[in-house]
């Protein structure tokens, strides 16, 4: 954890100088919980923009192929992320995921997957993103970036309301059900991107 501390007090200002941006509607943000961050995926950086968002340490689920080499296991285990494989149910990361949320302790999860490098708003995204929230009964935090971070240009990051998905616990999911969480996982995103965009076409943003 200290290591994470440290370590964000050097690199947000740094990201921050090179490619700026600004986080709007913070007074969403969850207080005394544990919470699942969701986030929109275009760049390595925007584990950056998320961490941002609190005074503490944000766990992230990361590929597991960060962890491949010697010193990037070290490295991606000492700051609390936790390596999950893409291609298949990894149940030991579930596990982690869901205590560390149990102990109020805060999760961020991509759920596109990947980098999103096509010109679509939001990727697919497969319910089990939401597993973590639903196992360990805590809210899910949205956040949206409007676009892909670029060098010197302003970018806006954009807090969402918190919600829950109360009506999946304690229930053995089925496939459709994983569709179903996956199909409003999507939903929330695209509103709070609308919801961005709007904004800030009342501020007289270039969008």
């Amino acid at each position: 954890m200290y290591l994470y501390l440290i370590l964000k007090q050097i690199i947000v200002p740094l990201v921050r100088l090179f490619l700026p941006f600004k986080t709007l509607r913070k007074d969403r943000l969850i207080k005394n919980s544990g919470c699942l961050y969701i986030c929109n995926h275009y760049r390595i950086f925007d584990a950056v923009f998320v961490a941002s968002l609190e005074k503490g340490q944000i766990h992230f689920v990361g590929k597991s192929e960060l962890l491949k080499t010697r010193i990037g296991k070290w490295f991606f285990t000492k700051i609390g992320v936790i390596p999950v494989n893409r291609d298949n149910t990894d149940a030991v990361a579930l596990i982690k995921g869901i205590k560390l949320l149990k102990d109020n302790k805060k999760l961020s999860v991509f759920p596109e997957g990947t980098r999103n490098k096509t010109d679509k708003e939001i990727l697919e995204i497969k319910g089990g993103a939401g597993i973590f929230a639903i196992k360990s009964k805590k809210p899910i935090q949205p956040v949206t970036m409007l676009k892909k971070s670029r060098f010197f240009r302003m970018n806006y990051l954009m807090v969402g309301e918190p919600f829950e998905l109360s009506e999946y616990y304690g229930k053995k999911l089925t496939s459709e059900d994983y569709e179903n969480i996956g199909a409003l996982l999507k939903e929330k995103m695209l509103a709070l991107k609308n919801e961005l965009r709007e904004y800030l076409l009342l501020k007289g943003k270039k969008v």
